[in-house]
């Protein structure tokens, strides 16, 4: 999924934690959420996603933090 669309100025940063292993037999199923929005001035900002993924026994597998810089509506 294309979370920032056209607005997306640059990747800033990635951080993902490894808590589970993954194998080719695993369903996972993931939940992203907006967990910060820094405007930066007038024309753009920054926004913060985190996602979580769970493998099919609902153990959290993985959590990836991402920051973006955007353009402002």
């Amino acid at each position: 999924v294309d979370f920032f669309g056209e607005e997306l100025i640059a990747g800033m940063s990635t951080k993902i934690e490894w808590f589970r292993p993954v194998f080719p037999a695993d369903t996972l199923t993931a939940e992203a959420e907006i967990t910060n929005l820094t405007k930066r001035n007038e024309r753009n900002g920054i926004a913060e996603v985190t996602i979580n993924a769970y493998n099919q026994n609902n153990e959290l597998v993985l959590k990836a933090t991402t920051e973006a810089l955007l353009k402002c509506r």
